[in-house]
């Protein structure tokens, strides 16, 4: 299947076991492709940089570039088109999460944000939850 998951759900599926490690670890095994865009990963990269990240990444003796290179080594890099209008209102710098599903032809954005899970549907690609997608269509 073809995904993108936004950057909660990432770093949640990096970070901790659960529906969003179980996505993942079928991207690992080939089951799902996921893709991501320039703005995406920059994103996923300044998240991981705050204060907050510092002290779950040294326990689990982690870098943020070892997340980062782990997150370039699985999944394709698109360029992706902006969106003709607005989509989430409630937070627009999420329209980038689904102008890279649209852009790779995704067949589902994989979400813990609550203004895109709100949104439900973009056109034929549902937004879901990772527990969604994992109960769904199983795990590794």
């Amino acid at each position: 299947m073809r995904i993108v998951c936004d950057t909660n759900c990432l770093i949640s599926g990096l970070l901790w076991s659960g529906p969003p490690s179980t996505i993942l670890e079928a991207v690992e095994d080939g089951k799902h492709h996921l893709f991501i865009s320039r703005e995406m990963l920059t994103e996923f990269a300044n998240v991981l940089a705050r204060a907050k990240f510092a002290a779950i990444l040294r326990r689990a003796s982690l870098e943020p570039e070892e997340l980062v290179r782990w997150l370039l080594g699985n999944a394709t890099t698109i360029f992706s088109r902006p969106l003709s209008e607005p989509v989430v209102l409630d937070d627009p710098a999420d329209d980038m999460i689904i102008a890279c599903a649209v852009s790779a032809g995704a067949e589902a954005i994989i979400s813990g944000d609550r203004h895109l899970l709100k949104v439900g549907r973009y056109r034929d690609i549902p937004i879901l939850p990772a527990a969604v997608l994992a109960e769904r269509y199983g795990g590794p």
